[in-house]
């Protein structure tokens, strides 16, 4: 489903899916790996949402609803702490490289508790 949404998507901008993985540096094989069934990185998904303004779960074929949704939606009823609101509020802005070395101390204190 990922790859057929991507190529529609693709096509409804008239162009293709390798000329998209080109402007988001990604490997021409990777666009191959998909087509054939392959599933892609998960920061690969958010990539390519985020490149179409839709929603990941769109591109994966989870909902037929292409509306990104913002995360204050997505969390909104939800109980947080003061400390974990924080938290969502400074990494919102993050790039990838900021949101991936904030994953791995996360996952490194994580690790402790074991």
């Amino acid at each position: 489903m990922f790859f057929e949404r991507f190529n529609e998507l693709a096509k409804k901008e008239n162009t293709s899916v390798n000329a998209i993985a080109k402007v988001l540096v990604l490997s021409s094989g990777s666009v191959t790996a998909w087509k054939n069934g392959t599933k892609p990185s998960v920061s690969t998904v958010y990539k390519i949402a985020n490149y179409f303004n839709v929603s990941t779960d769109y591109l994966l074929g989870r909902t037929d609803d292409p509306t990104p949704k913002d995360a204050e939606a997505i969390l909104e009823g939800l109980p947080l702490s003061p400390e974990q609101q924080e938290l969502l509020n400074l990494v919102s802005n993050f790039n990838e490289v900021e949101l991936l070395e904030v994953l791995n101390h996360v996952r490194y204190v994580k690790s402790k508790r074991t």
